[in-house]
C-alpha cells in the first residue's frame, strides 16, 4: 500500500509499505489488508477500533461467495473478497489500527523524510515509520487514515495493514448499489486487445458500484494474452476486460 508523503513529492513514487522498520504487518493489495477469515454476522457495532464490528455507519452483511478481510487482531474490515477476485466494501468500519516501531528498526532516509520512529511521523495524523520502496534499509513517515470522515467528500478510508489510505469513491458500502450488485475495489484503465503498462490492478483507483452493463465483475473474469495478466478495468462507466503488460510493450 502507498500512502503518500505531503513533505516529499518526490519520494511519494518511491515510498510505500514493506515489512520492515518494525513492521508487524503487511500490506495486501486493493486497499484492503489482512487475512480472510469465517463470515462476519451483523453484531452490535461500538465505536472504537477493538471490536471487530465497531462501526460507523450500518451497512449489509457479508456478500455470498465472499469472505471477510480481516485486519490487525483479526479485526473486520468491512472489506471483502469474492470468488471472482474482486473486492468489495460491506459495511463502513473502523479501520483497525497498528504501529510499527520498536521492532527491526531500520536507518532513517535522508530528513526530512526520514524517520526511525512512528512518534517523528506529525506532519498529519496517523503518521506511521515504515520501510521504503526502493530504498531498502530506509526508513519514511507515512499517512493515512482510519474512518471515511479522515478523507475528504467523495472518498472512502480503505483499510491497510498500518493505517487506511483515502480513495475515490461514487458509493460506500454495498448497500449503496442496485441489488445483486457490489461496491467494488476497481482500477481504471482501457479494454484489450492492446496491454497496458499505466495501470496496476494490485492498486486501484476509486470504489464503485457494479452495473448491468459490465463485461466482468473481477480479475478472474478476464484472461491473460501470453505474459500479459488479464484484468477487469473500469473503462467509463463500465468494466471491461484488459491486459496489463508484464514486458514493455
Amino acid at each position: 500500500m502507498k500512502i503518500r508523503h505531503p513533505r516529499a513529492p518526490l519520494l511519494v513514487a518511491l515510498l510505500g509499505l514493506l515489512p520492515g522498520c518494525g513492521s508487524t504487518g503487511s500490506a495486501t493489495d486493493e486497499g484492503s489488508t489482512g487475512s480472510t477469515g469465517p463470515a462476519a454476522t451483523d453484531s452490535a457495532s461500538t465505536d472504537t477500533p477493538t471490536s471487530s464490528a465497531s462501526s460507523e455507519s450500518a451497512g449489509s452483511g457479508v456478500t455470498p461467495d465472499c469472505t471477510p478481510i480481516l485486519g490487525p487482531g483479526d479485526l473486520e474490515t468491512g472489506f471483502e473478497k469474492c470468488e471472482d477476485g474482486s473486492t468489495h466494501r460491506y459495511a463502513a468500519l473502523l479501520c483497525p489500527g497498528q504501529t510499527t516501531t520498536d521492532m527491526n528498526p531500520c536507518m532513517p532516509a535522508p530528513p526530512p523524510e526520514g524517520c526511525s520512529a512512528d512518534a517523528e511521523c506529525t506532519a498529519e495524523p496517523l503518521g506511521y515509520c515504515a520501510q521504503a520502496h526502493m530504498l531498502s534499509g530506509y526508513c519514511g513517515c507515512f499517512y493515512g487514515c482510519q474512518k471515511d470522515a479522515d478523507c475528504g467528500p467523495g472518498s472512502i478510508c480503505a483499510c491497510g495493514g498500518v493505517v487506511g489510505r483515502c480513495l475515490p469513491a461514487s458509493c460506500t458500502t454495498n448497500a449503496d448499489c442496485d441489488p445483486g450488485f457490489g461496491c467494488v475495489a476497481t482500477t481504471e484503465g482501457p479494454a484489450g486487445p492492446a496491454c497496458t503498462s499505466d495501470a496496476d490492478p494490485n492498486e486501484p483507483t476509486r470504489y464503485a458500484c457494479q452495473a448491468p452493463a459490465d463485461e466482468c465483475k473481477g480479475d478472474l473474469d478476464c484472461p491473460s494474452d501470453g505474459p500479459n495478466t488479464g484484468a477487469c478495468f473500469l473503462d467509463g462507466d463500465h468494466r471491461v476486460c484488459g491486459t496489463v503488460c508484464q514486458m514493455p510493450p
